[in-house]
């Protein structure tokens, strides 16, 4: 599954993802925040596409206007840069359910290896908490929670196959020029792929 059949993916689970939409030559971006653009494929890998992420309106709006101007013109998304409060993975396996999470942005986690926590809930038996206990607080574990008994109840197949869903998900906000939040942080889903 790539990145755009993933945004749809998590629409038809429900759950919360980034505020995309398809960049047309006409489109204008607000200038007071930060921006991701980033082409994109109905169908099959999107491994190493063009993007640029986290930059100015002007700076968006000139690459996804190159980016048209290729011959035949890629489709091409965009959406807020989101500032991270916290960030992680949510796997959902046939047997167990786990969260990891690390402070601030994903690439923390899934480039640099750092992990504040890891909750392991197994469909049998006690939970199992690694690193710091309290990093989530109780109310972002119920929302996971939440999230995994939605993927849980769509990939009832995948899983009884033995395939597990992973996603990435960050407490985000828009993010101004200067990488600050400009509004409250919530759960947005970045990504969805079975395993």
């Amino acid at each position: 599954m790539n990145k755009l059949e993933g945004f749809y993916e998590l629409a038809a689970c429900g759950l919360p993802a980034v505020p995309w939409q398809e960049y047309r030559p006409h489109t204008e971006l607000d200038p007071a925040l930060l921006w991701t653009v980033r082409t994109a494929v109905l169908r099959g890998s999107d491994l190493d596409l063009p993007r640029a992420v986290g930059v100015t309106a002007e700076k968006a709006q000139a690459f996804a206007a190159a980016q048209l101007s290729r011959t035949p013109p890629p489709l091409v998304l965009y959406y807020p840069f989101f500032c991270a409060l916290k960030s992680g993975t949510l796997e959902v396996a046939p047997h167990r359910t786990v969260i990891e999470a690390v402070d601030k942005d994903l690439w923390n986690l899934v480039t640099h290896g750092h992990r504040n926590v890891t909750l392991v809930f197994p469909q049998q038996g006690p939970p199992q908490s690694h690193g710091d206990a309290d990093f989530l607080s109780p109310a972002q574990v119920q929302q996971l929670q939440a999230a995994a008994r939605r993927v849980r109840s769509r990939y009832r197949g995948a899983l009884a196959a033995g395939q597990s869903v992973l996603l990435e998900w960050s407490y985000g906000a828009p993010s101004d020029l200067q990488r600050r939040a400009t509004g409250d942080f919530s759960l947005v889903f970045l990504e969805i792929r079975t395993l």
